[in-house]
């Protein structure tokens, strides 16, 4: 049975010690910090005790603090309530970020869309005058869910070849939206990223089995008799190839980005499984809100339609959806199993 007190302690795990994380992999995390940042999930960070969800909705911004809070700030773990990292940051360089949330030249389409509501402009302008006010030389920051984590999963996500990123968004010196997948040796041509998916191979890198890896992934989400009743009911074989869907996520900026979970699908069982049998994944996870493309339409559609269009007939993933929640949301946990005749 795997160990939860070990998830826990995985959450700190450094995967990559003094690491310096490539443009593509902030970029990544960016989007996926503006996208759960935003009702319902609500992973937001604080800023001096006030809570500033609003502030990481523009992952161009976000892409920014992110790589300031890693170059010029002072970083401690904790374990304070809802907060999972504590950093310490010279409060002239939050006021800057602040402005460029504040001035960024297509925040009107951020705030019609109703990514950004205008009394969150208002909350965040109102914090500003108050940071202004300010003797106190640095700033404390908190987040919720650990960058540190994030980062290290899409950096081990990249170096993986069995593993599968993909990043959407503007083409640089183009207005056309496109998606690639990352990788050490490709070129990333993305000016303005507004869309992820991340697919972990999750037994390829790690020694321990597909229940302890995938208890890492949810023991942020699940108190520990939840995710051990989930993962109980679930009853996935612990070494068999597996993979698991964790962040997929676009941002509402009026871009059309709906298509990044096809896009991924379709590069996954190209590229990855390239229509040989033995690489087809016995187990594939996912785990999201109600209301996504997966889970109202289900992923074993989309599997098996692409499964046999790239390796043949005779393939079959059966799905099942288990219903936990988060923060009393109800989630969609489900689990695909392969067939094949």
């Amino acid at each position: 049975m795997f160990d939860l007190n070990g998830a826990t302690k995985l959450d700190h795990q450094k995967v990559y010690e003094q690491a310096e994380y490539p443009e593509e992999v902030i970029q990544s995390v960016a989007v996926v910090t503006s996208v759960f940042s935003k009702p319902p999930l609500s992973e937001e960070w604080s800023v001096n005790g006030e809570v500033v969800g609003p502030l990481l909705r523009i992952p161009e911004v976000t892409n920014s603090l992110i790589k300031l809070l890693y170059t010029n700030g002072t970083q401690s773990d904790i374990s304070e309530g809802r907060w999972t990292e504590r950093w310490e940051i010279d409060r002239q360089h939050i006021l800057n970020t602040i402005d460029a949330f504040l001035e960024y030249e297509a925040i009107e389409g951020y705030i019609q869309a109703k990514w950004i509501l205008p009394e969150e402009m208002r909350e965040i302008s109102a914090l500003r005058e108050s940071l202004a006010a300010s003797n106190e030389q640095n700033v404390v920051i908190r987040t919720e869910y650990p960058t540190k984590k994030l980062l290290d999963a899409y950096l081990r996500e990249m170096d993986n070849p069995h593993s599968l990123v993909m990043l959407g968004g503007i083409q640089r010196g183009s207005p056309n939206v496109i998606f690639q997948r990352l990788g050490k040796s490709k070129d990333v041509n993305i000016a303005l990223p507004l869309a992820v998916a991340r697919i972990r191979a999750i037994e390829y890198e790690s020694t321990s089995g597909v229940n302890q890896q995938l208890a890492d992934e949810l023991s942020h989400y699940l108190e520990p008799n939840e995710l051990q009743k989930v993962l109980g009911q679930a009853a996935l074989e612990d070494n068999a190839s597996t993979i698991y869907l964790a962040e997929i996520g676009k941002v509402e900026s009026g871009q059309a980005m709906d298509e990044i979970t096809l896009k991924a699908g379709i590069e996954y069982f190209t590229q990855i499984v390239g229509g040989e049998r033995d690489k087809l994944p016995k187990q594939m996870v996912y785990f999201t809100l109600h209301g996504t493309l997966v889970a109202e339409k289900g992923l074993a559609t989309v599997a098996n339609y692409t499964a046999r269009k790239t390796v043949g007939k005779g393939i079959n993933y059966t799905e099942e959806k288990i219903i936990p929640s988060f923060k009393g949301i109800p989630m969609v946990f489900g689990v695909l199993k392969l067939n094949l005749t």
